[in-house]
């Protein structure tokens, strides 16, 4: 049951932030900067998330990691924002989802 509640959640919340953006977009349509902003963001969670100070993480492994999400998540998001844009919200979660 708890999987089932976890799933709904993100759905719901994956409904209200194509929301937000799309109004965020109303106030500025530069979807470059809606994206870098979500991108840096989502970064300094993660970078928060780290365990650092542990002996099994290496510099050039998190280097490695930085280049992938830099192309994945970054240009996905970078698209989405700009769908999200140019379709309208509704659209762009059908889509993506």
């Amino acid at each position: 049951m708890t999987a089932v509640a976890l799933a709904a959640c993100s759905a719901a919340l994956f409904g209200a932030m194509t929301v937000a953006l799309r109004l965020a977009l109303l106030r500025n349509p530069d979807a470059r900067v809606g994206a870098a902003v979500t991108a840096i963001v989502a970064f300094a969670v993660a970078l928060t998330a780290t365990p650092l100070s542990s002996g099994e993480t290496e510099p050039r492994d998190l280097a490695v990691f930085a280049a992938a999400g830099l192309l994945a998540p970054g240009l996905s998001q970078l698209f989405f924002t700009l769908a999200v844009r140019d379709a309208g919200a509704a659209r762009a979660s059908v889509l993506f989802g």
